[in-house]
């Protein structure tokens, strides 16, 4: 096959570095673009299985939902368009086969439309590996049947597409509840569809913390939805007759699914690299270092497919998303060209929309962190999204992460209808720079009442931390309450009594915050007591009243009944 390079246009006197890019999307066209504009005598070429070099694939389920009207919109660049703004040749539909790592060629096998089959060689100076990942498709029967999609590439996202306009189908049944999965759920519910998830851990979205996948569940079923967690999907069947079909789940049950959507995870397409003796890691990723270079100096990799530092803890890790393949595509391309560029590593940053609502996170979990070792301490405050007095203000969860030893930010989590993104990006910064908990508690962030309140709920959040790091203000985490405190603790309720009836705890004593200071002689001093408020604020004012008249056992519940309620799993 001949490069556009040996055409001889006008302009086009590229007798700098050969560098070969493998994979489009997001690292490889990045790096193209990226390599380009280091240098204009290069010989970029751009090599891509598939038939589309660059599309927007975060936004596949936005499509499906009706959100995205154009499908011309996701389709970012072509091939056309990459040479005629960046003189890269791209070479679609081709498929890298071998590396020789010796002679530096990459072995090619074309494919064209017509069905007409190419095998080529293309020599390098430095090559990029870009290859990303593929879905995990479980060893499920039925799998192959004709109403099963997964949500990866364009012609995936036609094909889901096309299935609900020209079946119609009535139910619908998402495999996996992490990002693809959530967000095809949406989808799908906008469309009318009956769905059901269902994700073989006990919550969704399994890098998350229990509390936020219950909240993310409890927002899909409000819509309509089944969540089903803690179980697996052993059988697909399909009726071509009726254009129905069904699921069997391990637990024997059997539920509708007209239409399937596996998205169970991710794999890192590494086989090329291994097969030219590339070193694999323990996660499964491609190795390199902090210049994203592999055991062989000419070789370079990014995105999906590599295994990358976790900026928090230094662990090696994969983390498969947008933004750093992005990034690790540009240090790419730099470094190619004989750059030294370092990749710092990954936080893991990440939000979604579920409906009226977003979740997002950063950094560790408290299951992460103590899974790394960390001394890892936790707190989550329930506050206004902004000022209460100016309308329009939604509730807004967010928790923080950290270590108890040196009180160092080690992750965040947020839940809410408003102002979610932007509380997390603040903690993604807060992380990069290192910071504590008492840095964080003096961030000077911006206020108005639309947008704010004069302490920020990150602020708040880590008021109450180091409060009880103190022991000014004890917390206790309402994942680790029992439902009625063994004696001789003590459950004090000290919402209304309009909250208290309207959301009763068996066994509490109801002292409303405003009568406490008067009728603490109904409490014994010795007693261990457990307060419990509305969102965990009050407990907080309520526990300093007792710590000062001499009640020592005592703490609050962090985030009150809120938490309480977001902790307890519902059933189907």
């Amino acid at each position: 096959m001949q490069s556009i390079f040996d055409l001889g246009l006008p302009g086009m006197e590229f007798n700098g570095p050969r560098i070969v890019i493998i994979g489009g999307v997001a690292a490889g066209a990045t790096a193209a673009a990226r390599a380009r504009r280091q240098d204009e005598t290069a010989r970029i070429t751009l090599i891509e299985r598939g038939p589309y070099v660059s599309f927007a694939n975060c936004g596949l389920p936005y499509r499906i939902s009706g959100d995205i009207q154009k499908r011309s919109s996701l389709v970012l660049q072509t091939p056309e368009g990459f040479f005629s703004r960046y003189r890269v040749d791209v070479r679609l539909r081709t498929e890298a086969t071998a590396i020789d790592r010796e002679a530096r060629v990459v072995k090619l096998t074309t494919t064209e439309e017509d069905g007409t089959v190419e095998q080529h060689e293309l020599p390098y100076d430095a090559l990029i590996l870009a290859q990303g990942g593929s879905p995990i498709m479980p060893p499920i029967e039925g799998l192959d049947g004709p109403q099963v999609f997964r949500m990866w590439t364009i012609p995936d996202m036609d094909g889901v597409h096309e299935r609900i306009e020209q079946a119609t189908p009535a139910t619908a049944l998402v495999i996996g509840g992490g990002f693809i999965g959530l967000e095809t759920a949406e989808a799908f519910i906008k469309r009318g569809l009956s769905t059901t998830v269902v994700e073989a851990t006990q919550t969704l979205m399994p890098p998350a913390d229990t509390e936020f996948g219950l909240r993310i569940a409890a927002s899909l079923r409000a819509a309509g939805a089944q969540v089903i967690t803690g179980l697996t999907v052993t059988k697909l069947h399909y009726d071509a007759a009726t254009g129905r079909g069904s699921a069997h789940l391990s637990d024997g049950q059997e539920i509708p699914a007209d239409i399937v959507l596996v998205a169970a995870g991710v794999r890192p397409n590494t086989e090329l690299a291994q097969s030219a003796g590339l070193e694999i890691g323990p996660s499964g990723g491609l190795v390199v270092d902090e210049q994203l270079r592999t055991a062989d100096p000419a070789i370079l990799a990014a995105g999906d497919m590599i295994e990358l530092r976790r900026r928090v803890d230094g662990r090696q890790v994969r983390v498969p998303l947008a933004g750093p393949a992005n990034r690790q595509g540009r240090i790419a391309a730099m470094n190619a060209l004989g750059g030294s560029a370092r990749y710092a590593g990954a936080l893991g940053s990440s939000v979604f929309k579920v409906m009226d609502d977003t979740f997002a996170m950063t950094g560790l979990s408290e299951k992460a962190a103590r899974e790394a070792g960390f001394d890892t301490g936790a707190m989550i405050v329930h506050r206004g999204s902004h000022a209460g007095y100016y309308p329009g203000a939604m509730t807004l969860s967010l928790k923080l992460v950290y270590d108890k030893a040196n009180h160092r930010l080690l992750g965040a989590q947020a839940f809410g209808a408003e102002g979610v993104e932007k509380r997390i990006d603040v903690a993604a910064t807060a992380l990069a720079g290192e910071l504590t908990l008492d840095d964080i508690a003096e961030l000077d962030l911006t206020y108005a009442p639309p947008y704010s309140s004069a302490n920020d709920p990150l602020n708040m959040a880590a008021f109450a931390a180091l409060n009880d790091l103190s022991g000014y203000s004890p917390a206790i985490a309402a994942a680790e309450l029992p439902a009625v405190p063994a004696a001789p603790a003590v459950m004090l309720d000290v919402r209304t009594y309009g909250e208290s009836s309207k959301d009763p705890v068996d066994g509490a004593v109801v002292i409303p915050l405003d009568e406490l200071r008067m009728r603490m002689d109904e409490l014994q001093k010795d007693a261990r007591i457990v307060v419990l408020s509305r969102d965990g604020y009050e407990g907080h004012i309520a526990t300093r009243q007792l710590k000062l008249s001499g009640f020592e056992k005592v703490a609050y519940i962090a985030g009150g009944m809120l938490s309480l309620k977001s902790s307890i799993k519902q059933e189907v």
